[in-house]
Formats: structure tokens, sequence, C-alpha cells
């Protein structure tokens, strides 16, 4: 769930019980998922973007709100095979009584965007049906650019940040969170083990100064979490970053940083 920027509105996703099998993976498919934005205005929710026939374990993992509140980026994990995931990015209007829909085709694994929704287009245009790829985490800063962090197991993952175009305007790799600061101006990343604060002005500085990583407890511990920061935050003044970091064994810990301007 997430709420947009304006705070009257949250996303969420829903899901019915899966019923038959996928023919050319022999998994079960889950008949529909739903995606719907709640009104607080309106006690009510609308359904903005129906999953068709997808295979079970699809996941919802993020939703991102457009600068202007109108539209909203869903990121997906889709299981294809024994191993082998898919990633998507639609995005679709909230309002005006519009609906998308997703179909996945059981024969060969593809999947298409129908109705109002859009992937071929945009900031999010390169996250389309990404197949035998995945798309860790999506960003979009209130001055319209998007972030996001995709990767080719098992290749480290690559930053990239695009215009409200589309246009490719960053790119760094080893880095797996990404966290636009209120103002849009930084994005705060984890990158090689470590905070760092990217500014539109294309430049880059450091903010934590961790020790390497203890060694890697299997090949994709290695590829998705160099020193395991997660959930990267800013707060609502822009001053500081608060974020877990994964330690061996059990638990987290928190850690909060003023970032200097």
């Amino acid at each position: 769930m997430k709420w947009n920027r304006a705070g009257d509105k949250f996303v969420y996703a829903e899901a019915a019980k899966a019923t038959k099998k996928q023919h050319f993976t022999d998994i079960n498919l889950v008949p529909e998922q739903w995606v719907k934005v709640y009104s607080a205005a309106a006690r009510a929710s609308t359904t903005v973007l129906t999953l068709a026939n997808f295979p079970e374990g699809t996941a919802f993992l993020r939703a991102e709100w457009s600068p202007d509140d109108l539209e909203v980026a869903l990121l997906f994990y889709v299981p294809i095979g024994q191993a082998t995931k898919n990633s998507f990015v639609a995005t679709v209007p909230v309002s005006g009584g519009a609906r998308a829909e997703l179909k996945v085709d059981d024969s060969t694994g593809t999947a298409t965007l129908k109705g109002k929704g859009r992937w071929n287009g945009g900031p999010t245009a390169a996250l389309g049906w990404v197949k035998e790829e995945l798309v860790d985490a999506i960003g979009w800063s209130r001055r319209g650019e998007f972030a996001y962090v995709r990767r080719a197991v098992p290749t480290r993952p690559r930053l990239y940040v695009v215009n409200a175009k589309g246009k490719e305007i960053a790119a760094e790799d080893g880095v797996t969170e990404v966290a636009w600061s209120p103002d849009g101006a930084e994005l705060a990343v984890n990158r090689h083990g470590n905070v760092w604060v990217w500014n539109s002005g294309g430049g880059w500085r450091q903010v934590t100064a961790y020790p390497p990583k203890r060694e890697p407890i299997n090949e994709e511990d290695a590829v998705q979490n160099p020193q395991r920061i997660r959930d990267l935050a800013w707060s609502p003044d822009g001053k500081q970053v608060v974020f877990a970091v994964h330690q061996p064994g059990p638990g987290r810990r928190l850690a909060l940083l003023d970032v200097k301007r």
C-alpha cells in the first residue's frame, strides 16, 4: 500500500484464489488480481488494474505515484517456470473511470496490457514486460524523474534515472535501493553497501562509510544485498535519511542519519 502525495488516496492489491493449471509450466493460475485505489473523501475503492490468469506467486511489490497524483506506477514480479521471474511496471490512471487489464498468454508466458494503462511511453517505457530480468526498485520524484534498479541474475543490479520523457540521465552499477527526497532534487541509494546521495546536477556523495560486508551466504545474497541496507526513507524536511541494516542472523538495526546539503 502507498498513500499519494496529497494524502487523500492509497493504492493496494487483492487477489482471488488460484484455480486452474497453466499449460506451459503446469502451475496454478490466479483467475484475477486487482489493484485498487481507496479515496478517503469517497470512503470507497476503485479498481484501476485487473490481472487475468497470472501464475500463482505473482507479487505486487511497490507503487509509485506520479508527481500530479493522476497516475500510479505498479511493480510486479511474475514467476515463469521453476526458477525464472519476469518483472513489469504498468502505469495506470487513477480517476475518470478508466481501467486497465493485463492478460498472460499461457502458451508463451508473455503478457499484454489493454485499456487505459500503458508501458510503452513516458518515464516507465523501458519497464514494460521485462523477460528473465528483475526490477528491484522504483521511485518517482516530485519533479517527474523516475529511478529504477534492474538486473539479470546473477549480474549485479544497475540503477537508471530517466527524465519525464524516458531519456536516461544517469546510470550506476551496484545499487539496490532508491528513495527520492521530498523536493525531488536528490536520490538516496544503497550503492556498494553504503548510503550515497545523487543530485539532479549529476553529483554523488557518500553519507555512510561501512566496512566491506561479510562474506555472502550464497550467490543471491551477494548480488542483492551488499551490506543489506533496506527501506531507505527521507524525513519530511529532507534533512535526514532512515534505513534498516540487516545484520548476520535474525534481526535488523535501524539507522538515522543527518544528510548534509
